[in-house]
């Protein structure tokens, strides 16, 4: 396990995040658990990407609607 930890130093900051967390995941919770995690975690980031998505779907919405009130004057 000091190998895995190792490696995570040597990474880039968000990997070694990412590699700090899926250890203390690893240490302290079993194989169920773990997987009770990661879908959360799924869950968690696809909600989140479909705020962003209806956010800049409607920011474009709103372009467009200026864009061609422009095109009219």
């Amino acid at each position: 396990m000091n190998e895995l930890r190792a490696a995570a130093a040597a990474q880039p900051e968000h990997l070694s995040v990412a590699m700090q967390f899926a250890n203390e995941m690893i240490d302290r919770f079993d194989p169920e658990v773990q997987n009770e995690v990661l879908v959360k975690i799924k869950e968690l980031f696809f909600r989140q990407r479909e705020k962003q998505i209806t956010e800049l779907t409607e920011r474009i919405d709103r372009l467009k609607s200026c864009l061609d009130n422009l095109s009219n004057i």
